[in-house]
């Protein structure tokens, strides 16, 4: 009887502890949203008080700069209700995939281009390198853009001063290797493990500016794995970091290829 009994507590304790710990998480969720929504509603609202208030009414350059700080913040909470949806969805297995061809050595120089204005407000660079030509994967072209946009943004931020970031891609057998890599401060050894966890921002950035979720990397990883890839981090603090997707390669002929 007393056996039972503690078997019994046993598994009582453990349901409590499971309920306790998914209340801690939610309440992380709703302090994290609602403090990364509040902190660019406020100084929306500043923009939009000051421009109401008709003070730059003959300085035009300044309430050009409010109206960018504004639209910054705005696209700041878009991006943070976005993931929290993309995140929703991948969780509940509701996410739909439309899968086709995609020849790397023509799409990614597209993905360095679309981002290179972003890169210019840190002073870095991007460079293409296409090792294996012809390099095709099946991927969902609108989820592998967003893996792609976070990884050459987040080298953007946390790159050194001036950095040329690399963008390479070759084939492993029958694997595609795409490579973000940038020069910075690298990520400390101890927080590698968790950098694909939600909430996670391992680096600072080079500008207090700039914010981030947190759910970044942790989505990336989501839909590395809904292509039935991977990807991994390798760092040498003060020297360079690599982030290394690897998807499955898509065999075409020679003559279709050329």
């Amino acid at each position: 009887m007393f056996f039972l009994s503690s078997i019994i507590l046993w598994v009582m304790y453990k349901i409590e502890y499971k309920r306790l710990k998914a209340e801690r998480h939610k309440d992380e969720i709703l302090n994290m949203v609602a403090h990364d929504l509040r902190t660019p509603l406020t100084a929306i609202k500043g923009s939009v008080d000051i421009m109401l208030s008709g003070i730059l009414k003959h300085n035009p350059d300044k309430a050009h700069e409010l109206l960018v700080m504004a639209k910054t913040n705005t696209d700041r909470m878009i991006e943070l209700i976005n993931d929290l949806l993309d995140i929703k969805k991948m969780e509940s297995g509701k996410i739909d995939l439309n899968f086709q061809h995609i020849e790397l050595d023509k799409y990614l120089p597209n993905i360095v281009k679309m981002n290179e204005s972003y890169a210019s407000l840190f002073n870095v660079s991007y460079q293409l390198d296409i090792q294996t030509p012809h390099c095709v994967v099946n991927a969902d072209e609108l989820r592998l853009t967003q893996v792609i946009n976070n990884l050459v943004s987040n080298a953007a931020k946390y790159g050194a001063e001036n950095d040329k970031i690399v963008v390479c891609v070759k084939q492993i057998r029958n694997r595609i290797q795409i490579c973000v890599i940038d020069h910075g401060p690298g990520i400390p050894e101890e927080l590698r493990d968790h950098l694909f966890e939600k909430f996670t921002q391992a680096k600072q950035t080079k500008s207090t500016k700039v914010k981030s979720s947190g759910f970044g990397l942790f989505l990336v990883k989501k839909i590395v794995e809904l292509h039935s890839g991977t990807i991994r981090v390798e760092s040498k603090l003060n020297e360079e970091t690599r982030f290394i997707i690897e998807l499955p390669a898509v065999i075409v002929s020679k003559q279709k290829a050329a």
